[in-house]
């Protein structure tokens, strides 16, 4: 399936917003003042990860919804836990090979910068932790998908299992909506209402595929939005997407809010922003070149191996010259460069496992058209014919 080259680059911005992120956050000691301007959305990590899963209901999604053909949605099952799996298994590894190695200098330089969070390998659950290939074997290859506290070699990883999890809950929301369509709006209604109450419940970043989900559903494919109307949408959609759960300075009218998480601001922005993207012809000129294919390509990649970086490489740049100009230029350098074999792999992999997802449904395919009708089957068919008059 061609992908959607403005959609993709959307997503490679959001990895870039999630390392430099990391990077104030592991050597720099500005993060409240930067969150208190209008520019937060520039580092804000936390609501780029909201848009990476509001993007991924969409876009498992939309093609669904534009040929209703449920094959979509089969291969898309099939694919989701082996698509994520390979290129997360690397990382690990690496990891653990980076352990092993002594690569990583994360406990002194976050002395240094003053960040418990680069102190605790990036926080860690339950660090300090014993790096086994044992271990790191059991976590890339299924751990990391169904339990919280299993990304101890990266914990970039702890949106793996919302990743997938929101996937299926996308693929089942898709299915349920294409079943009612317009004729049952009451049951429409309640099924979107509780579903997003459950995900209220369980955690709210699930909510955001659902949301992606609903967007695929009900943008209209003719919908168009000038730039005149769209570039004021867009400031407040980065404005959303800047809130921290921080209300002060450019974000103090928050404070006399209800307390609302930073999640559901951040879905509003996401919305807007993925909406834009469709529908404004300017905006999709703008990013359907090249490099953004590119930018877009990188994201999963990126967003898997900076932390690693973050850890080993800049830390000891930061260590030698405690410039955080100078660890924010190698950091962002270093990812880039780390996350270009990541990229490769994945290329090949996502290849094969399309083949494979492919073959397994043509063999399906296959056996059901030579299964041999039973006689009672026959029988049923001949029922249902109607008679003719003679």
């Amino acid at each position: 399936m061609k992908k959607d080259v403005p959609l993709e680059a959307i997503r490679g911005f959001s990895a870039i917003i999630v390392v430099l992120y990391h990077t104030v956050l592991g050597f720099s000691g500005n993060l409240s003042a930067i969150q208190a301007t209008p520019f937060n959305f520039f580092i804000n990590g936390g609501s780029a990860v909201v848009l990476f899963f509001v993007l991924s209901g969409y876009v498992l999604t939309r093609r669904y919804f534009t040929s209703y053909n449920s094959d979509l949605i089969t291969r898309g099952v099939l694919k989701r836990w082996p698509r994520l799996m390979g290129p997360v298994l690397v990382t690990v590894l690496i990891s653990w090979i980076l352990w092993q190695l002594g690569a990583f200098h994360h406990e002194e330089a976050g002395i240094l910068s003053g960040s418990s969070w680069l102190t605790n390998f990036a926080a860690a659950p339950d660090y300090p932790f014993d790096p086994t290939i044992r271990k790191a074997l059991a976590d890339g290859v299924f751990l990391v998908f169904i339990r919280d506290d299993t990304n101890q070699f990266d914990t970039s990883l702890w949106t793996m299992k919302i990743e997938l999890i929101g996937s299926l809950i996308s693929f089942g929301l898709a299915l349920l909506l294409s079943r009612l369509r317009k004729s049952h709006p009451f049951a429409t209604i309640l099924l979107v209402g509780a579903t997003l109450v459950f995900c209220h419940l369980t955690t709210p970043y699930y909510a955001a595929f659902v949301c992606g989900v609903l967007l695929a559903r009900w943008l209209g494919d003719e919908a168009t939005i000038s730039l005149r109307v769209a570039a004021p949408a867009l400031a407040v959609a980065l404005y959303l997407l800047g809130y921290s759960d921080n209300p002060i300075g450019a974000y103090g009218l928050f404070a006399k809010l209800p307390s609302v998480s930073f999640v559901y601001m951040a879905l509003a922005g996401s919305l807007v922003v993925i909406a834009l993207t469709q529908t404004c012809e300017e905006f999709r000129r703008v990013l359907s070149n090249r490099a953004m294919g590119f930018v877009g390509e990188l994201s999963f990649p990126l967003y898997l191996i900076h932390a690693l970086v973050i850890c080993s490489l800049g830390a000891d740049v930061f260590i030698r010259s405690q410039s955080f100009a100078a660890t924010a230029v190698v950091v962002v350098i270093g990812s880039v460069m780390a996350a270009m074999p990541i990229l490769w792999f994945n290329r090949r992999w996502v290849a094969g496992v399309n083949s494979l997802t492919e073959w397994m449904l043509a063999t399906k395919r296959a056996r059901v058209a030579t299964q041999p009708i039973s006689p009672i089957e026959i029988a049923e068919q001949a029922a249902a014919k109607p008679e003719i008059a003679t």
